[in-house]
């Protein structure tokens, strides 16, 4: 699952270059298309180069899957015109007090409010510490990274996630890393790289001019 939802880069790159004049001229750096071919060979190299790769089968959880990472990539897209104009912080508060509202009515009608009470309480406290450090700090470096880099590129170094994922999956459900799933990895890392090296050596002139006087 993690390693599909990063396909949402190949729906934010569309969405950041029809919407946002400043970002276009990424499609034509070189730098930009060789670290995109790289990050997208490495996170199809980490999710199909597996012992079980006969198992693998299309049907509707991955077509979820795939239409959650184009809902994730109109909500960089959308979370990025807020951020150039509230800050980072202010524009995840506003995020988060929506959500709460949005979600509360969907908990009322289908959950059940007083579950926490029946769970240990080291449960709650997991919880409480996942929302703070997994959704608030992580979604507060994000939106700033979103300000400060491009919808591009910032999803493009989101692919490194998966390895992150590999890395606890090992540790807690015995899951093992492929030869080619290391190769790819490192591919995706370097991917990744490249495309930061494209936003801070490429820009043209006339960008970093129209940025600035922003």
């Amino acid at each position: 699952v993690s390693f599909l939802n990063k396909s949402s880069v190949l729906f934010a790159a569309l969405m950041a270059f029809a919407l946002f004049p400043e970002e276009r001229w990424l499609a034509r750096s070189r730098r930009f298309q060789v670290g995109l071919a790289l990050t997208l060979l490495g996170a199809a190299g980490l999710a199909l180069l597996r012992s079980d790769l006969g198992e693998l089968q299309a049907n509707l959880a991955v077509l979820l899957v795939l239409g959650s990472a184009a809902c994730w990539a109109i909500y960089s897209v959308s979370v990025k015109r807020l951020v150039q104009e509230l800050g980072s912080t202010v524009t995840f508060g506003m995020v988060g007090v929506y959500t709460t509202l949005v979600l509360f009515v969907p908990a009322v009608i289908w959950g059940d409010l007083g579950h926490w009470r029946a769970v240990p309480w080291h449960v709650n406290v997991i919880l409480i510490g996942s929302g703070f450090f997994c959704i608030g700090l992580a979604h507060t470096c994000y939106y700033y990274a979103l300000r400060t880099l491009s919808v591009s590129v910032c999803t493009v170094m989101l692919l490194t996630t998966p390895l992150g994922t590999l890395v606890v999956s090992q540790a807690m459900f015995g899951e093992h890393f492929t030869t080619g799933q290391i190769i790819s990895g490192a591919l995706l890392l370097l991917g990744g790289a490249l495309t930061l090296l494209a936003k801070e050596h490429d820009v043209p002139a006339e960008v970093a001019r129209a940025v600035q006087d922003q």
